[in-house]
């Protein structure tokens, strides 16, 4: 009978040691593409470049848990990802972006696609992480939605006087339809090998 108990308990120790190991592996989970709700970015719609709104945005976007820097300056959004002290180790950090599965890539281009959807004023996209670096212009942005994504303002009077018409409520709106009828879209297109390709042939992903 003690052999049996002591069996039990064994065998209850070890189910409870593998719960809690999961449990923690599951908290411990970075955000990736599949992770992110794109219609739950609809209040951040019409963000100005220069408000406190925009690190909201990049913490929400995929990999935002490891963000250690933001720069607005010169309306530029520029953010250096890597350890910051948070509660993901550097072994974490890493393991997460360099899967082996082109996450540095896929998660560049969303942020990019996001970011300039949502931050009608920015003018450059600029990403880093350890000695890989990214960088695009919203123009070069606007085009590549444009022509892949249904519904994207691109109107001339939108596309003139800085952009600022995008903060228009009624461009607030079109914008918020835009992410409603793409979201299946906006990934499809980020997770496709060969766009990513043809897309990271213009704008390199380059060593530092």
């Amino acid at each position: 009978m003690k052999i049996f108990q002591a069996c039990l308990l064994l065998t209850l120790t070890a189910t409870l040691l593998i719960a809690c190991t999961n449990d923690n592996n599951n908290e411990k989970q970075m955000r990736s593409i599949n992770d992110v709700n794109i219609t739950g970015f609809k209040e951040y719609v019409g963000t100005y470049v220069g408000g406190n709104r925009v690190t909201k945005i990049i913490g929400k976007l995929p990999g935002g848990e490891s963000y250690k820097e933001v720069d607005l300056s010169n309306e530029m959004i520029k953010v250096t990802y890597g350890y910051n002290g948070g509660m993901f180790s550097e072994t974490n950090i890493s393991e997460y972006w360099f899967d082996g599965n082109g996450t540095v890539e896929k998660n560049f281009l969303f942020n990019a696609m996001l970011l300039t959807i949502l931050v009608p004023n920015s003018e450059r996209y600029h990403f880093t992480i350890d000695e890989s670096s990214f960088s695009v212009s919203r123009e070069n942005m606007v085009q590549l939605l444009s022509e892949n994504l249904d519904h994207f303002l691109i109107e001339e009077e939108i596309l003139k006087n800085e952009a600022m018409a995008m903060f228009l409520d009624e461009n607030k709106e079109a914008t918020e339809k835009l992410l409603e009828q793409n979201k299946q879209s906006i990934g499809e297109l980020v997770k496709s090998t060969e766009f990513r390709k043809q897309f990271f042939e213009k704008f390199p992903i380059k060593d530092s």
